[in-house]
């Protein structure tokens, strides 16, 4: 639970440290998780804060929530990025679908993306 703690802490103090690949590689490798039989535990609403990918929309960011919302018995997910502070005005969604590739790796295809938003004159903003 220690790794656990530091790793929440870095997360939240210092969010671009590459401390936070190392303590997730020994979260993983400590971890008894089996996607077969726990895939429900992944299901809900996650604040990305950290990400080994090199999206640009993946990093980090202190103006921008990444919400990352998952229904992975649906195979689906999406990720909806907006202003911090401005509550369902405007956002970006990226669509994608699961497809588990073993027991703890899941692969994610984008299928599409738009724009989230209020009524403007007739039009609604989506995606």
């Amino acid at each position: 639970m220690e790794t656990e703690q530091k790793l929440i802490k870095l997360l939240f103090d210092k969010p671009y440290s590459k401390d936070i690949l190392l303590l997730t590689a020994k979260l993983e490798s400590n971890s008894n998780f089996i996607l077969s039989k726990d895939i429900e535990k992944l299901q809900g609403i996650w604040e990305l804060r950290w990400s080994s990918s090199n999206a640009p929309f993946l990093n980090y960011s202190p103006l921008v929530d990444n919400l990352q919302i998952l229904d992975p018995l649906k195979s689906s997910a999406m990720n909806l990025l907006k202003p911090r502070g401005i509550n369902s005005i405007v956002g970006t969604c990226i669509i994608a679908k699961l497809k588990p590739i073993n027991d703890i790796g899941v692969e994610v295809q984008f299928t599409h993306t738009g724009l989230i938003g209020p009524q403007i004159g007739f039009n609604k903003v989506k995606a």
